[in-house]
């Protein structure tokens, strides 16, 4: 199942070889993207190389960035030993809480779920937990829940319960300063494993915000990293990818979409009974995408 996942994404990382050759390797480290074009046309943002060094648990690497490097020494060195982690389940999020332990001696990782629970997911979280040997926090999915709450894929009927729920709108920021107040670290950072070349949406939000945020105390340690880099980190270490590879290209975020839910049925139906507990009506994402390929067939 890992290798099925990795073959996907060192295939793309190859095809995304010659887009960062174009880009220039610019930099995007600081909160002003206007600093990574200034550095890029005085020609000091030549295309980022891969640095082998030992990794904290003494595997040699050929994977890491300079300037992903330079960006998580500045983090530690400004927030010391600890830092939190938004982990997803997926490769970008793994890949960033090994990266993470070269720089900090301890990184507290939480989870916002789509759905509670989901079998294949707490079975994946329960790897990762026990590879790395920590505890996941796990909360709910600030979008998934603002969309129960304004009752999506709901019932007839549910208006007056979920109502009553009284469920206020919060952010993963939010999330995270939860988690800095249960263990008293008001000047952690938060990561987050976000490549710039995983999709158009991820590298325009680093282009534009830069690859950390010190008002809002968080920071992607892998921002530069191709996707043949991050499986690459991943096959190094051992680590196998989450069972959410067999579905789509990416894992199961705010409400549940046709990518995922399309394939569920078949590799966990357990779990899309547990989908249908928290989304009753959400067959009809399924109904309207079939619907879509009838009406365009052809064309």
């Amino acid at each position: 199942m890992e290798q099925e996942g990795a073959a996907v994404w060192q295939r793309r990382g190859r095809e995304q070889e010659q887009g960062r050759e174009k880009d220039g390797g610019r930099s995007t480290v600081g909160n002003r993207p206007a600093k990574a074009a200034k550095a890029a046309r005085a020609g000091r943002a030549a295309r980022v190389r891969a640095v082998p060094l030992a990794d904290s648990v003494g595997v040699t690497t050929e994977f890491e960035t300079n300037e992903s490097r330079r960006l998580c020494e500045r983090v530690a060195a400004k927030a010391g030993g600890t830092c939190l982690l938004a982990f997803s389940r997926g490769k970008d999020s793994v890949c960033a809480w090994l990266y993470l332990r070269r720089f900090f001696e301890r990184v507290i990782p939480f989870h916002c779920a789509s759905v509670p629970h989901l079998g294949y997911a707490d079975e994946y979280i329960g790897y990762c937990e026990k590879f790395f040997g920590a505890k996941v926090e796990r909360y709910m999915d600030p979008g998934a829940l603002q969309a129960f709450a304004m009752l999506v894929y709901q019932e007839p009927g549910s208006e007056a319960g979920i109502d009553a729920m009284e469920i206020k709108p919060f952010t993963r920021h939010d999330v995270a300063e939860d988690v800095r107040t249960k263990y008293g670290l008001h000047d952690a950072y938060c990561a987050f494993g976000i490549s710039m070349y995983d999709s158009i949406h991820r590298k325009a939000i680093i282009a534009d915000e830069g690859a950390v945020d010190d008002d809002k105390r968080m920071f992607y340690p892998c921002f530069d990293w191709l996707p043949s880099q991050v499986v690459g980190y991943l096959r190094a270490h051992g680590v196998k990818l989450s069972r959410d590879y067999l579905m789509a290209r990416r894992t199961m975020a705010a409400v549940p979409g046709y990518r995922n839910l399309r394939r569920l049925q078949e590799i966990a139906p357990d779990d899309w009974l547990t989908v249908l507990d928290m989304w009753p009506m959400i067959e009809a994402e399924l109904a309207r995408q079939e619907f879509r390929r009838r009406a365009f067939a052809g064309r």
